[in-house]
């Protein structure tokens, strides 16, 4: 089989597959040609793939228009910086303060549990795949993460286990205190409580994520959010 007869029977086949989502036809189909011809370049697949589909006629679909709902909930979207803090840009503005990123990581960094369940899940997932900073410490990444994992499924711990484990929360706490650093739910969990303000976080469509939110009915003031992209804006 040819190069050719090899990329239109890619092609083919993942239009057949996605019928209904062009996009991501078009990136199997890049993928696709590139493990074929085996290039580098971005640009020749690029090219057979236009030819192809000029031959076919075939031209991706623009996005659908937006519902009247989804539409209106976009309207109400205040955008925030794109700058690592958009999610304290949207509790400060949301909240009416003072727009000061610094100051709020600060408290919120703070006030966090040192041993917040959460906190310990985020800061396994991200140890995960990071070495350079065990290396720094000249601690063994295996046992740091075994020991993490025992404290998260609350297993008993030696002593050293239990050192490793608060040695390594202060360093992310420490990562979490640096401005344009990312959050998490730890961030959304622990202003939730400290201002007493409910956060409820939104999708793209307006639909809530219950699991991302924090409520209280003891708190009588409430913030949203769209978190979308890995961002969040401010829903007014």
């Amino acid at each position: 089989m040819s190069i050719h007869d090899s990329i239109r029977s890619s092609a083919s086949s993942a239009i057949s597959s996605f019928e209904q989502e062009e996009k991501d036809s078009l990136d199997f189909i890049h993928k696709n040609i590139e493990s074929l011809t085996g290039h580098s370049s971005v640009e020749s697949y690029k090219k057979a793939e236009s030819a192809y589909l000029h031959q076919k006629k075939l031209v991706p679909t623009k996005s659908s228009p937006l519902n009247s709902a989804t539409q209106t909930f976009q309207n109400r979207i205040r955008k925030m910086p794109v700058d690592g803090d958009c999610f304290l840009h949207a509790f400060n503005q949301g909240a009416g303060l003072p727009d000061n990123t610094v100051t709020l990581r600060k408290e919120l960094v703070a006030a966090i549990d040192p041993f917040d369940p959460i906190l310990k899940g985020e800061a396994y997932d991200y140890f995960q795949d990071v070495t350079l900073v065990f290396n720094e410490q000249k601690d063994d990444k295996v046992t740091v993460l075994n020991a993490f994992n025992l404290s998260i499924t609350q297993q008993p711990l030696s002593p050293d286990q239990r050192a490793l484990v608060k040695k390594y929360l202060e360093i992310y706490k420490a990562r979490l205190r640096t401005p344009k650093n990312w959050l998490g739910q730890i961030g959304i969990v622990t202003l939730h409580r400290l201002k007493q303000f409910n956060i409820e976080i939104y999708d793209a469509q307006g639909n809530l994520n219950q699991h991302a939110s924090c409520t209280n009915p003891r708190f009588n003031k409430t913030i949203k959010m769209m978190f979308n992209n890995n961002h969040y804006d401010l829903v007014q």
